[in-house]
């Protein structure tokens, strides 16, 4: 496994006004591993050494939730183009990836969904 490319860091905020804001990412990876495998040798470890903690909770606050969102062109998160915590880090990696069921350019999803949402590009954060 290698990492391609990874996203600029974007800050949004949570749902609920006490947590603190997200940091969110996108990180384009090339890998012979399945979707289970991925899940199982790579997110957990990362997840586990940097101290997730699961819950019953899903929504529940956590030190990190790392997400597998395309896999290949499978969209395994289909909400894609509801949050703009996925679609804008997203766009910058696959800006022409088109909605199966509208033909709605991942791109200006994202710019809608900027319109009306916090979101903001962090560049004094590094990966």
């Amino acid at each position: 496994m290698r990492v391609a490319i990874i996203s600029s860091i974007w800050e949004t905020r949570s749902d609920k006004i006490s947590d603190p804001n997200f940091l969110n990412c996108i990180v384009k990876v090339i890998t012979n591993l399945s979707l289970d495998e991925i899940k199982k040798e790579i997110v957990r470890p990362i997840e586990d050494q940097l101290y997730r903690v699961r819950t019953e909770n899903k929504n529940a606050p956590r030190s990190i939730d790392i997400d597998i969102i395309l896999y290949g062109d499978l969209e395994v998160d289909t909400t894609i183009w509801e949050h703009v915590y996925i679609s804008v880090p997203l766009a910058e990696l696959r800006p022409n990836y088109v909605n199966k069921k509208n033909n709605q350019k991942l791109s200006d999803a994202a710019e809608k969904l900027k319109g009306r949402n916090f979101i903001i590009k962090r560049s004094d954060i590094k990966e």
